[in-house]
């Protein structure tokens, strides 16, 4: 239904502005020490492996908690409730990509303000990304073709 997939794509713009104002300043917020981390043994692949790691689960976690609570009002419908759970997953993941890789291409190591930072050029790129992801995910819920041929609904 509408109501359905407007809730829905509300979601999927939080998440989307939860990603942009915690994650995506992640490497910019490393400051000057961000060269005594080049400096040390350990890889930077490594690194930002962790960094994903430690802020994927958290928006995961929001993520799934939110297309429940979104599904939870009209119906109990197990087949909505997994389309949604995988949808999220596919969210969070597609996001928390987005904001660290737009991070670490537009990071700014002399910021001290996360704020700063969330508010800069890159962010406006990133948002820019964001609401093209977010156009994608919102039509692919709306596609009541896909709904009807695969869920009988």
């Amino acid at each position: 239904s509408l109501a359905f997939a407007s809730i829905f794509s509300f979601n999927i713009f939080l998440i989307a502005s939860i990603v942009i104002r915690f994650v995506y300043p992640l490497i910019s917020l490393e400051g000057m020490g961000y060269w005594t981390i080049r400096s040390s043994p350990v890889k930077l692949t490594r690194l930002y492996i962790h960094k994903f790691i430690i802020s994927f689960f958290p928006i995961l976690i929001v993520s799934e908690a939110i297309s429940y609570f979104s599904v939870f009002p009209f119906g109990k419908d197990r087949n909505i409730g997994l389309l949604m759970a995988i949808i999220s997953l596919f969210i969070a993941l597609t996001y928390v990509s987005l904001g660290l890789g737009m991070g670490g291409y537009f990071a700014n190591y002399t910021e001290k303000s996360p704020v700063r930072i969330a508010s800069s050029r890159g962010d406006n790129h990133t948002s820019a990304w964001a609401c093209t992801n977010f156009n994608f995910y919102g039509n692919y819920i709306r596609s009541n073709n896909f709904l009807f041929s695969i869920f009988k609904i």
